[in-house]
């Protein structure tokens, strides 16, 4: 069917135009990113005490020190302490018969992991490895 008159383009009502309400971008979360830490803590009697995901370095390393004194050490002390990141606990044997223990943090386990190979590989340490992992890492908090 013919039309008569010349023919026109005009808008599409709605075409153009972002929603104002609803099926937009989705909102970020509102909140902040809370450092969260661990530590360890060792005995004379080379007994190990580990804590992670605490609030404070304080709260990690009483953390660490009550677990180490839980597993009868005594003269616990603060050996490591990290925080938004992971660490290791490894150790290999000197060729007095004796262990080194090696602490290691790091982004990444397996890198932390690697580090501590390869002091063990510059101390001549036999039969390294990780005896413990853990990462304390940043916490989201709405």
């Amino acid at each position: 069917m013919a039309t008569q008159g010349a023919a026109r383009c005009i808008p599409m009502p709605g075409l153009y135009q972002v929603p104002q309400t609803g099926g937009g971008a989705p909102q970020r979360p509102q909140g902040h990113w809370e450092t969260r830490w661990g530590a360890f803590a060792q005995s004379k009697e080379n007994l190990i005490g580990v804590a992670g995901g605490r609030r404070s370095e304080q709260a990690a390393k009483d953390a660490a020190i009550s677990h180490c004194v839980s597993k009868g050490g005594s003269e616990c002390k603060t050996a490591m302490t990290f925080y938004n990141q992971c660490a290791i606990v490894a150790a290999g044997e000197a060729a007095n018969g004796l262990f080194t223990t090696i602490f290691r943090k790091h982004y990444t386990i397996e890198q932390a992991t690697n580090d501590a190979m390869d002091i063990c590989k510059e101390k001549n340490l036999k039969a390294c490895e990780v005896y413990f992992s853990d990462c304390s890492q940043a916490e989201f908090i709405q």
